[in-house]
């Protein structure tokens, strides 16, 4: 039978992977975990504190998991590593999914987990790696952790454990792109007498300063100079708001990739490409980049969708590389785990600051991988 600790803690870990920190309150936690609402502060200060705890069970579930690896090798040992860190993943998904959420809003969180995973490769690879090469495979494998459990199906770990180490994509065209000397071409929503877009204006220039939840939508109304009944003529709520800004936010991205897309490169020039695109695309503007991250919990359907989506352009993409459609799939995961967390480590945790040297350097690694 569980304690009224335990009771609460279940509670929490229930209401935040489902979710956003912001939306929970200490009341509803208490009535779902059936105690009353003053005994949670004889085991916790305030919500922040249940919150901060539940980001750190999760690194210390983390730590005892891939405390030992084993093999004979670096790729037995690199093979074990990223099962385990599979097997974490399902058994914990929830607990991880809140920590998906804690990671933006929580850096201190980010840097600590980086420091366990970081001790359990260097012990794969039995020597100190660069923090590039960290995050080549880090990026890759925390991406494919999610996608693949997500899904509920299993990647081809021996396809996996060979992209790592030799690399997966190989041809290249072009040594250097000269992409500082290139003007790319956004494609730019505009009607300044349409109402819709003038509350979808005004309501994407509040969130670049201020959170979602603390967001009303008289804020939004005044802001757009229209009363709140012609807000609720094209939006059933808040939520649906947010929808509507995710989405052109998502169509204006992806316009911004495929209207640069060049069919004569090969797939590792088009992607770094894509890295510089997105880098240039988000470097202003960071809450675009979490606001669609954090639609995981916000709405869940639509943030599969895009996963889905992003999946089906990628694979577009891969038509000059002679693999099957399985490893074509986990090519564009690893791709698009890079992506993902070069946002985090240059707009969060500011681990890399030259955006050039990284892009040159992580070619090298999509090209080679990280052998010995």
């Amino acid at each position: 039978m569980l304690n009224t600790r335990e009771k609460i803690i279940n509670s929490s870990i229930e209401l935040f992977s489902s979710k956003p920190f912001e939306n929970v309150s200490i009341f509803e936690i208490c009535k779902n975990a059936n105690v009353s609402n003053g005994i949670i502060y004889k085991y916790f200060r305030n919500k922040e504190e249940i919150y901060k705890f539940l980001l750190s069970e999760i690194i210390l579930r983390i730590n005892s998991h891939l405390s030992k690896i084993e093999g004979e090798n670096i790729e037995e040992r690199l093979k074990d590593f990223v099962r385990k860190n599979l097997e974490l993943t399902k058994k914990e998904f929830k607990l991880i999914k809140i920590y998906r959420h804690g990671q933006y809003k929580f850096l201190e969180y980010e840097k600590m987990i980086q420091k366990v995973y970081n001790k359990s490769l260097e012990s794969v690879y039995r020597r100190k790696l660069k923090a590039i090469e960290k995050f080549y495979i880090l990026s890759i494998i925390r991406h494919i952790n999610i996608y693949y459990t997500t899904k509920d199906i299993d990647p081809d770990l021996d396809f996996l454990i060979k992209s790592l180490m030799y690399g997966f994509l190989y041809k290249s065209k072009k040594v250097n792109l000269e992409l500082d000397k290139r003007i790319f071409y956004l494609r730019v929503p505009v009607n300044s007498s349409n109402i819709k877009y003038k509350i979808l204006s005004a309501g994407t220039e509040i969130l670049t300063s201020r959170e979602y939840s603390s967001v009303k939508i008289t804020d939004i109304t005044k802001k757009a100079g229209i009363s709140a009944g012609a807000f609720y003529i094209y939006f059933k709520n808040k939520e649906s708001f947010l929808d509507s800004v995710i989405l052109n936010i998502r169509k204006q991205v992806m316009f911004f990739l495929k209207d640069n897309f060049n069919p004569n490169y090969t797939a590792l020039d088009n992607h770094i490409l894509f890295l510089y695109l997105l880098f240039e695309y988000y470097k202003d503007s960071y809450f675009k980049y979490k606001l669609i991250r954090e639609m995981e919990l916000i709405n869940n359907k639509i943030y599969e969708m895009f996963i889905d989506k992003d999946i089906e352009f990628y694979l577009e993409t891969l038509d000059d590389i002679k693999h099957n459609l399985k490893d074509k799939e986990l090519i564009a995961v690893m791709l698009l785990g890079i992506s993902h967390y070069m946002g985090i480590e240059f707009f969060y945790t500011k681990q890399f600051k030259n955006r050039n040297t990284f892009l040159d350097e992580i070619r090298f690694f999509i090209q080679n991988g990280v052998e010995k």
